[in-house]
């Protein structure tokens, strides 16, 4: 549901973003003076195309300790940067 008069927030779902070539979409709004104001995060869908860390900036010792951690069997990988910095790309 639609209310202007409410902040809110979501994301789009799949199958409106795929036939547009988008992978992931969020959608937020909230009542300003003269109207709404929205933000919009859209997210190109690249295919299949899986970017290695070195195409998305990370420098090479980064990439040594990325894939040793990528090869245990156990634990978590936290990854915090501002918006637009590439979460979503290096995640996929």
């Amino acid at each position: 549901q639609f209310y202007p008069n409410l902040h809110q927030d979501g994301r789009i779902a799949e199958r409106f973003l795929k036939p547009l070539g988008i992978f992931g979409a969020r959608y937020a709004h909230m009542p300003a003076v003269g109207g709404l104001y929205v933000v919009m995060r859209l997210i190109k869908d690249d295919g299949d195309a899986v970017p290695d860390f070195e195409s998305l900036g990370f420098l090479p010792d980064q990439v040594r300790v990325l894939k040793r951690l990528l090869r245990r069997p156990e634990g978590m990988m936290i990854l915090s940067r501002p918006t637009g910095s590439g979460k979503s790309t290096t995640l996929r």
